[in-house]
């Protein structure tokens, strides 16, 4: 056992035991008693001046959770969800965003998911309370007003032909899911959109309208005409809404909460591709002089970076701190398949890499490894953000807790330029 968490055991004793004064002499010359990891029933009984007291004593493992990672088994999402409630009833302008990476429904995934779909993948993070209840530990998404994510392939009826090494078809069954799973929009602009040629790319976007989705963004090409701009919530938002907590979806049409409700001010979301053509600097300016006209807030998202490449590029850098110095509020990136370092630039967050969402890459932990981000916007501007670090089994996500957790965002915290601010409780405190 760890010297430290000895300690501290012996401190908690001596608090317990403080009224017998034979403790004094304990704490200060006793050597400290030794839990083995191995043995059931560790000896309960000590001798202090000729007296044996017996005092109860904890297992090695529910001590070394209690007084060790006490923050550990804190739900980030649910102190994000709290946070939520409390700056929309504080503040009626505030918005709150979510965002995932790279979401891929083909291959290996589509093998998993079987007969059950997403209801499989989602089946850890989805967690339905009971009447009254306001609180799903294990629950990572439904607090925010809108959720996106990269959807990296298109919806397809039947898999065409093309030359295309690594070509990706989804079933266009599961975009009904989607939506009960409270996704809003979905960026297009990747690597994959066109996989199934520009007829599928279309019937992408045929199929998520039919069901309520909204996009934005393109593969090999940059317009104005591609921004999304929202004005409101989807209509059965899952958790959260208005600052209430509301019945969560539980398969089929009894997920439906109630009516769209209109944001307290316009979002927009603009989505570039840097993977596999250069971009066209001049058109992604004039998208994001566009939405300075109409709005405050500016998200866009990048595809691009190297794959598997922890740390993001110079070039990726230079291109994201552009995007801010011409307006964006903040921007989301993803493509690597891991995760790389977050920025706070001139007040905005940089998210260089979310890592992969829902993908089959089972070969190594990093690429098992994915970030969910939540933001709140406030005043023109991000009022907060929030870190929530999962991983996959076989496609099938679920949020860190523990050790694995903490040492996720250490390591976001070590690697990241976070101009001075610091990560507590997954929260970058601004």
């Amino acid at each position: 056992m760890p010297s430290s968490l000895v300690k501290k055991l012996i401190v908690v004793g001596c608090v317990l035991l403080g009224a017998v004064g034979a403790t004094v002499f304990l704490c200060l010359h006793m050597q400290p008693p030794i839990i083995a990891r191995n043995n059931p029933e560790p000896n309960t009984s000590f001798a202090v001046l000729s007296t044996t007291i017996k005092i109860p004593i904890l297992t090695f493992a529910s001590v070394e959770n209690s007084l060790t990672t006490v923050s550990s088994t804190v739900s980030l999402y649910h102190i994000f969800t709290n946070d939520v409630i409390a700056a929309k009833q504080a503040n009626s302008s505030t918005i709150s965003l979510q965002f995932f990476g790279d979401m891929m429904l083909d291959r290996n995934v589509a093998k998993s998911m079987g007969s059950r779909g997403l209801d499989y993948i989602f089946a850890k993070v989805n967690c339905h309370p009971e009447p009254g209840m306001t609180r799903c530990d294990n629950r990572m998404f439904g607090a925010a007003d809108i959720l996106i994510a990269n959807l990296e392939g298109p919806f397809a009826p039947t898999r065409v032909f093309t030359t295309k090494s690594i070509a990706f078809r989804f079933d266009p069954k599961w975009a009904k899911q989607l939506k009960h799973y409270g996704f809003t929009a979905f960026t297009l602009a990747n690597n994959h959109t066109m996989d199934m040629g520009a007829a599928n790319s279309n019937f992408t976007r045929k199929v998520l309208a039919e069901n309520g989705i909204n996009y934005f963004g393109q593969e090999y090409k940059e317009s104005p005409s591609l921004t999304w701009y929202a004005t409101s919530t989807p209509p059965h938002l899952p958790f959260v809404r208005g600052g209430q907590l509301s019945p969560p979806y539980e398969g089929g049409d009894q997920g439906v909460v109630s009516s769209s409700v209109a944001l307290p001010a316009t979002i927009a979301f603009i989505g570039i591709e840097t993977v596999d053509h250069p971009i066209n600097k001049a058109q992604v300016l004039a998208a994001l002089n566009e939405a300075k006209q109409k709005t405050r807030y500016i998200i866009v998202n990048v595809h691009g970076g190297v794959e598997y490449k922890r740390i993001s590029t110079k070039a990726q850098r230079t291109l994201y701190h552009w995007l801010i110095d011409n307006g964006a509020t903040a921007v989301i990136g993803h493509h690597p398949h891991v995760v790389e370092e977050m920025e706070m630039y001139k007040g905005a967050p940089i998210f260089y890499s979310l890592g992969n969402f829902i993908f089959d890459q089972y070969f190594s932990k990093d690429t098992q490894e994915g970030l969910s981000v939540g933001l709140t916007l406030q005043d023109g501007g991000v009022k907060s953000v929030y870190l929530f670090p999962f991983f996959g089994v076989k496609s099938q996500v679920q949020l860190m807790t523990g050790e694995r957790r903490d040492g996720f965002l250490k390591w976001m915290e070590d690697n990241s330029r976070l101009d001075g601010h610091t990560i507590t409780n997954g929260k970058v405190q601004l």
